[in-house]
């Protein structure tokens, strides 16, 4: 059996409006982190590894259930590069493909689905990219998600990554409006907007 796995990166501290990113509330009953994990299941992911660091304790009830996994990083105040070997060893061992994405960049399953069925036999990693940049989801087929489980970096995301290794890569364009950052009060309302309105 081959397994699609993904990974959430919502270990980091990071804060909107004093409430922590994974748990922005986009309904009565709907964190975003709920959302995410949902989303990527809506794509066709068999399995989803949170990395949670901060707060882990309020989000493990939110993303235990059946084919999600909470993962603590024990050291999640060293970046993301301990987040994503946090991510990758919890990865089933017969995973051929990891779809990675940030909290903080949210991606509906049309875009995770878009993405992933851009893999190809040679071709170790498959990005977002708009209007020249490339963008999360990260789609990383099986030599990189190795590469992830033993890596010593703990400051290097992704992107830094595949420029150092050289891994070959494909870019899926995709519209601004597909692609989201959560930074601000503004761009939750904004998430939440284009949420209704789909």
């Amino acid at each position: 059996m081959t397994i699609v796995a993904g990974i959430v990166l919502a270990a980091a501290d990071a804060l909107v409006d004093d409430v922590a990113v994974p748990l922005i509330s986009l309904s009565a009953d709907d964190t975003l982190l709920e959302w995410q994990v949902r989303e990527m299941q809506r794509a066709g992911i068999d399995v989803v590894e949170v990395v949670l660091g901060c707060r882990a304790d309020v989000l493990i009830p939110l993303v235990s259930r059946d084919d999600v996994e909470p993962v603590v990083d024990a050291r999640w105040k060293s970046g993301p590069g301990s987040w994503l070997r946090t991510g990758a060893s919890a990865t089933p061992r017969d995973t051929v493909a990891a779809v990675v994405l940030d909290i903080t960049e949210p991606r509906p399953a049309a875009v995770i689905r878009r993405v992933l069925e851009a893999r190809s036999p040679g071709v170790d990693l498959v990005c977002a990219s708009c209007a020249g940049a490339d963008a999360s989801p990260w789609v990383l087929d099986a030599l990189p998600l190795a590469v992830l489980r033993t890596m010593r970096d703990d400051a290097a995301g992704v992107a830094e990554l595949a420029a150092r290794r050289r891994w070959r890569c494909v870019r899926v364009e995709v519209g601004d409006a597909e692609l989201m950052r959560i930074t601000s009060v503004e761009d939750v309302a904004r998430f939440r907007g284009r949420l209704a309105a789909s």
